[in-house]
């Protein structure tokens, strides 16, 4: 299947500018050569199963944290992988006035 992809990806660069724009709504400026590294631990504050069956995530926040949202999806997708479901989640804020 890697090979498929590396084919797929080398006929885009070049060829592949007018189909990208079609599916993209906008012109390729760029070809970017993302590799994302998974050296990450990322530790949920309180995570439990619900009687429901569900799972249910707290997290506890002590500042107004601005990339907050995108941690919470961390957590979502990791405990999704994890588990086979996605979680309920909430955000406990327990520091000053925002």
């Amino acid at each position: 299947m890697r090979n498929f992809d590396v084919a797929l990806k080398e006929l885009f660069q070049s060829v592949g500018t007018t189909f990208t724009e079609k599916l993209a709504g906008a012109a390729p400026v760029e070809w970017l050569n993302v590799e994302l590294p998974a050296t990450r631990s990322l530790r949920a504050d309180f995570v439990c199963r619900l009687s429901t069956g569900e799972l249910f995530h707290i997290e506890f926040n002590s500042y107004n944290e601005a990339d907050l949202v995108w941690r919470m999806l961390d957590y979502l997708t990791d405990l999704r992988k994890k588990y086979g479901s996605a979680p309920k989640q909430v955000v406990l804020y327990m520091g000053g006035s925002l």
